[in-house]
């Protein structure tokens, strides 16, 4: 290389560092001063206020965040009133079809096991617990990647698939 090109080059790399050093000490006011408001948009006095999360609060405090992750289709409002707690026995013609599900997710937390169930009628799944009854079956055990579902006396097994 030529004596020139590397006085250029050092000469062009000296005044790089210093245009950098002088932004980076340089304020920079960021603050949005009096934007255009365009209709159509939420306006912040309809914004929805959020709490902080208060200290020692615990994880089944969030049971919503677990049950109905945001961004999936299953998110809707919560109901007005209140699921009833015990679903009678369900007839076996109108039960899902062991075939029809499809393991979809599986969480533990502490001693607590979930699994993420779907089917034609749920396509969205449901989170269902160790020993929880859903469509004429029961959740007979949960594994790391496979569940065990029991109806009529007879053990039907799914694996968790990649998606």
């Amino acid at each position: 290389m030529t004596s020139v090109i590397r006085i250029g080059l050092w000469s062009l790399t000296g005044a790089l560092a210093i245009a950098n050093a002088m932004l980076a000490f340089t304020h920079i006011d960021v603050t949005n001063t009096k934007s255009p408001v365009r209709t159509g948009r939420i306006q912040p006095e309809n914004w929805t206020k959020v709490e902080p999360i208060a200290a020692g609060s615990k994880i089944s405090d969030f049971s919503t965040v677990v049950e109905r992750p945001a961004f999936w289709p299953s998110r809707q409002p919560l109901p007005t009133q209140p699921e009833p707690a015990a679903t009678p026995p369900t007839p076996a013609a109108s039960r899902v079809k062991l075939d029809e599900l499809k393991l979809t997710g599986v969480m533990r937390h502490n001693a607590r096991k979930r699994a993420l169930i779907s089917w034609h009628e749920r396509p969205e799944g449901v989170w269902l617990d160790e020993g929880a009854t859903q469509a004429g079956w029961r959740i007979a055990s949960i594994d790391e990647a496979e569940v065990r579902i029991e109806a009529d006396g007879y053990i039907h097994r799914l694996v968790l698939r990649a998606p």
